[in-house]
């Protein structure tokens, strides 16, 4: 599933230990909300490589963006130019899903930590049934169709904060 490099060792996701630098330090900036895990520190970007699958040619790294309860992403790269829809298909039910899960060395797989959720391609619609958080429509394509239910028990209220960034 995970390409060796040239001349290394075989690796297995989160089983590289390397010094982290942090994207922000390098950049100096966050390009935009669906690159936004490229401002965690990340290293294992230099040793695993995936292929855009429309280009063929190997890009970078790319896992499950994974994300936990408080909307945090554990560490995923796209490779600018690579659109995450690339890898999406548009399901019937108006929600986006991956096509086979993210793309790694002409293998397609997913997986994410205990308490992680998600994958490269973000899930549009679906039920929310916590007591606060997020959500983030600025990398989805204009024409998706997007169905958010909202539920809480008594005597709590839901209250809708509007951002426009």
């Amino acid at each position: 599933m995970f390409q060796r490099p040239s001349g290394g060792p075989a690796l297995l996701p989160r089983s590289v230990n390397c010094a982290v630098e942090d994207y922000r330090y390098l950049y100096n900036h966050c390009p935009g909300p669906e690159w936004s895990v490229m401002c965690r520190g990340c290293c294992e970007y230099d040793v695993i490589r995936c292929k855009c699958p429309l280009q063929g040619t190997q890009v970078g790294y790319a896992v499950p963006c994974c994300r936990n309860a408080i909307n945090e992403c554990d560490p995923c790269i796209i490779h600018p130019g690579c659109s995450i829809f690339e890898n999406c298909k548009r399901c019937n039910n108006g929600t986006w899903g991956p096509q086979d899960d993210f793309f790694i060395n002409d293998n397609y797989c997913a997986e994410c930590r205990p308490g992680w959720s998600g994958g490269d391609c973000m899930k549009c619609g679906g039920v929310i049934r916590k007591q606060q958080g997020h959500l983030v429509l600025e990398s989805y394509p204009n024409n998706a169709r997007c169905e958010w239910t909202i539920e809480v028990e008594r005597p709590f209220t839901i209250e809708l904060s509007i951002d426009k960034q």
